[in-house]
């Protein structure tokens, strides 16, 4: 199925590591949520940040390296709806943390 112009795969989506690069086998068989994905423009292939249930890693991997699960998370069960305030100096573009 195709969402979010021609991913394969949805935020918070459940996925299982299949093979691929060499360098991913530590990882082959897990299962992550999609936490991030990204489509490179010239080739139109994606790419996705998808975070290791069991490690708490994640791991920056091409679609064709996942296979679907059938299962999806929700945002909440990676964020906790806090946030920080930035301020950025507009001359030098620095940035501090506000005061709460």
């Amino acid at each position: 199925m195709n969402r979010d112009g021609g991913s394969l795969f949805a935020f918070y989506e459940v996925v299982e590591v299949i093979a691929g690069r060499s360098m991913i086998g530590p990882i082959v068989g897990c299962r992550g949520a999609v936490l991030g994905m990204a489509r490179n423009d010239e080739t139109g292939t994606w790419s996705y940040s998808v975070h290791m249930v069991e490690s708490g890693k994640s791991w920056s991997l091409r679609e064709s390296e996942l296979i679907a699960t059938g299962s999806h998370m929700a945002r909440g069960d990676f964020y906790d709806g806090s946030s920080i305030r930035v301020l950025t100096d507009p001359e030098t573009g620095e940035g501090n943390l506000a005061d709460p």
